[in-house]
């Protein structure tokens, strides 16, 4: 990990940016929320294989409850990147209890591009169980998803990834697979865009 609040960072050559905030443990009304583990590693693949930037978090991370008065260099970077109209695909880790291996959010204002970009993705991924907004809909304030549609001119999702797609560690067949079907599927539906 680098110095507290500190970011990587990379601009592709698309206007899409994958997101990782919680990449590391943080923190949320004062409680410590762990990990969403592996999700800053495939913020860099993706991204990679897609042509795209990505942001993820690499130090200790600030409260993470509200985005007024933050100027840590996660929030700092993401109005950067969004200057432009841009898509912010955000990933994230859920448990596997929810019984879902993708969940995508579509946040409190999806515009024509995030609706557009989600259907590509529930089709492309069609093998897995996907869903749309359930268990998580990335409406609540704190989203990045949710700051993103409100604050700038870009589009934004949130792509929540069941823990057995997620470890290359425990479960590395599943963890390649659903990866490389999960990069094979944003490249054209960043292309349809």
């Amino acid at each position: 990990t680098g110095r507290a609040n500190s970011v990587l960072q990379h601009e592709g050559i698309r206007p899409v940016i994958f997101t990782a905030p919680h990449s590391l443990n943080h923190y949320r009304n004062g409680q410590v929320k762990l990990a969403d583990r592996w999700t800053g590693r495939m913020a860099e693949i993706l991204a990679t294989e897609t042509g795209s930037g990505y942001l993820t978090a690499c130090g200790e991370i600030a409260e993470w409850s509200s985005w007024e008065n933050r100027t840590d260099d996660f929030k700092l970077s993401l109005d950067e990147l969004t200057l432009t109209p841009t898509l912010v695909i955000d990933l994230h880790g859920m448990s596997d209890r929810y019984g879902v291996d993708l969940c995508i959010g579509l946040g409190p204002a999806p515009d024509e591009t995030t609706m557009k970009f989600a259907d590509e993705i529930s089709r492309g991924m069609a093998r897995y169980r996907v869903s749309i907004n359930d268990p998580f809909s990335a409406d609540p304030a704190y989203t990045v998803t949710n700051y993103v549609q409100r604050e700038t001119a870009s589009s934004a999702l949130q792509l929540e990834i069941a823990s057995r797609f997620r470890n290359p560690q425990t479960s590395a067949k599943l963890s390649f697979e659903f990866l490389a079907n999960l990069a094979h599927v944003i490249g054209p539906a960043i292309d349809a865009l």
